[in-house]
């Protein structure tokens, strides 16, 4: 659902786990 630029600028997570 979030953009990758956006969850890693918002949340220090990685993509993987975010977009996942």
């Amino acid at each position: 659902k979030w953009k990758k630029t956006e969850t890693q600028q918002e949340n220090p997570l990685p993509s993987k786990e975010t977009i996942e």
